[in-house]
């Protein structure tokens, strides 16, 4: 409105202008001083009233985008924020696991038995897990209250049909062999698997793994062979002892046996 007021005292300019030509002069004279008055006038206003508006516009689009940008990056970052919470939390959880068990059985590992354990240890509750290595049971309750503390109920449960096969008893398809550079493959098929990968099962009691000639990434479970991963071009036999030493280079114990890469930590 304020804006509004003031262009209406630039119009009574312009008509005064025009007025004081109309008075004062005649013929061709005052149409060229009419001419000459409407531009000088024109380019008086769009500095004083135009030019502002539209910085003023630009400057209002500049904040919205800006805004906008601030609140994709702060909502991309709380949501990361909570998936890194989450895992922290879940491996802490597994952690507090692991020693119970080992308190009472040293050779003891254990896996999820839940679709989603992250969510249990966030919000509270009772999962169940299979327990390896204890010669009493085979299963526990593990309950997480909103106080953060954490019950075991432990099991024995006997299936009551045929046991159930082992997960690694098909026969696979032989993976056809590669000449890939150890370093290159591990940076770009093994790095980010394996590193979870170890991390998880270290929180769980695991203390090494094996990666068999096709890739499979597996692991002992008492008696049992359980395949956790497959690493896809894993490199042909001959390169195995390179691959070792960039294991080791990164800080990962690694044997060559006849029919597997072993990683211990």
């Amino acid at each position: 409105m304020k804006r509004f007021k003031n262009f209406r005292k630039a119009l009574l300019v312009l008509l005064g202008m025009e007025f004081a030509v109309a008075v004062f002069t005649f013929g061709y004279v005052r149409l060229g001083l009419s001419v000459v008055a409407f531009v000088i006038w024109s380019l008086w206003a769009g500095a004083m009233y135009l030019v502002p508006l539209l910085v003023h516009k630009y400057r209002l689009h500049k904040t919205k985008e800006m805004r906008e940008h601030y609140e994709q990056e702060e909502k991309r970052q709380n949501e990361g924020a909570s998936d890194d919470t989450s895992d922290v939390l879940l491996r802490h959880v597994n952690h507090r696991i692991t020693s119970y068990l080992k308190s009472a059985y040293p050779d003891s590992t254990w896996e999820w038995r839940v679709e989603d354990p992250r969510t249990l240890v966030c919000k509270g509750g009772t999962g169940r897990i299979q327990v390896y290595g204890t010669t009493d049971f085979s299963h526990a309750d593990v309950t997480v209250n909103k106080n953060a503390e954490i019950s075991y109920e432990m099991l024995k449960i006997v299936p009551m049909g045929e046991s159930i096969s082992e997960e690694n008893s098909e026969e696979k398809t032989t993976a056809p062999k590669n000449t890939i550079n150890p370093q290159v493959w591990y940076e770009q098929k093994g790095r980010a698997v394996l590193e979870n990968l170890i991390t998880d099962l270290s929180s769980r009691g695991h203390s090494s793994l094996s990666i068999t000639e096709n890739g499979d990434v597996i692991v002992k479970q008492a008696d049992r062979v359980i395949r956790k991963a497959t690493l896809e071009a894993m490199p042909d036999k001959v390169h195995w002892n390179r691959l070792a030493k960039v294991f080791q280079s990164e800080g990962i114990s690694a044997d060559v046996t006849e029919e597997a890469v072993v990683l211990s930590w």
